[in-house]
């Protein structure tokens, strides 16, 4: 009985410790969603990146850190937090809607969405639903499966069995094709190739310095996958395709 006392009462505890900074937190953000409407931008951006330190990592956060971004006419850093977002949740419409509106300002030619309607209808798909609720699905099915395997074991072992085996198979479809998405979500959440160019311009090299061949030119909101790193050059592959090299001041990886 002692020790049952006690940790509800170490459960008291550690929820009323953490209630301030939760209430902190909140105070922060709604300062920063008050400045950001009242046009203070900078101290909107202020609050939000507070936030951010703290690791708060939020797709909400994330979008109004865009927005911000986007008001103070810093095109690469809002096109950078809206990826953010969607690596968070890929299905939000706000971010979607953002984010391709912003790529349509930029210099750069670029389309986030496949042109394919029906490659496009199953990316919509995997991506309805956010990673956390597919791997709670993946382990609910696979809950249901074990529990109607011992049902046909203890309930079935002299019965017909048409149904429960049809139930089953249809259970053991959901959880592979259920666990195949979520293993492929969880590679695309953790891909850390992905990034966004913040400088202005940059020329992307044959090599790891300036003195190599000239092979292209981006400009600032361009997305594009780092390949390789050294200490202060990367290799990066453009969306057409093409690879070179660019300088690592000039972009930030989106999962950083």
């Amino acid at each position: 009985m002692k020790s049952k006392m006690l940790l509800v009462v170490l459960l008291l505890v550690a929820i009323t410790s953490a209630l301030p900074a939760i209430f902190s937190r909140e105070e922060i953000f709604q300062r920063g969603v008050t400045a950001y409407e009242e046009r203070n931008y900078e101290l909107a951006l202020q609050s939000f990146q507070h936030l951010e330190e703290e690791g708060v990592v939020s797709a909400e956060l994330f979008y109004n850190i865009g927005n911000t971004y986007f008001r103070l006419d810093t095109l690469g850093y809002a096109i950078l937090y809206y990826k953010k977002g969607l690596r968070i949740d890929p299905a939000n419409q706000l971010l979607n809607n953002n984010l391709n509106y912003l790529l349509s300002l930029t210099q750069d030619r670029q389309n986030v969405e496949d042109p394919n309607p029906f490659l496009r209808f199953i990316n919509d798909l995997v991506f309805v639903l956010p990673l956390n609720s597919l791997f709670i699905i993946t382990l609910i099915i696979f809950a249901l499966i074990i529990l109607m395997t011992n049902i046909i074991i203890i309930f079935y072992h002299r019965k017909e069995k048409t149904i429960p085996l049809f139930i089953i198979t249809i259970l053991v479809i959901a959880f592979a094709l259920s666990g195949y998405i979520s293993f492929y979500r969880w590679q695309v959440f953790n891909d850390d190739r992905d990034a966004v160019l913040i400088a202005s311009s940059t020329t992307g090299y044959s090599g790891p310095a300036e003195d190599y061949t000239n092979i292209f030119r981006i400009h600032e909101g361009m997305i594009f996958k780092v390949n390789n790193s050294s200490a202060n050059w990367s290799q990066i592959t453009l969306p057409s395709g093409i690879t070179g090299w660019i300088r690592n001041d000039t972009f930030v990886r989106v999962k950083s």
